[in-house]
């Protein structure tokens, strides 16, 4: 990995943390980011899900007096 790999995957990290914030939606950032610089989809792929799962919790327990009304629909997903 070369330098300049490195300072595209931090900055993609960057902005899919602050597009996961505001919209969701910032695996596409890191998943391009990182098939980019040579990675396998796969392993991109699992890396980013990994990554992205602290916001996915926080976003849930933030959101949980929204949707705990909603639990049954939920589970269906």
């Amino acid at each position: 990995m070369t330098f300049s790999d490195a300072v595209l995957l931090f900055l993609a990290g960057f902005a899919s943390g602050a597009a996961n914030a505001v919209a969701g939606g910032g695996t596409f950032l890191t998943f391009g980011a990182m098939t980019l610089v040579g990675l396998p989809p796969i392993v991109a792929n699992a890396t980013s899900s990994v990554t992205q799962l602290p916001g996915y919790i926080t976003s849930t327990l933030a959101y949980w007096t929204d949707i705990r009304y909603f639990w049954r629909g939920a589970l269906l997903l």
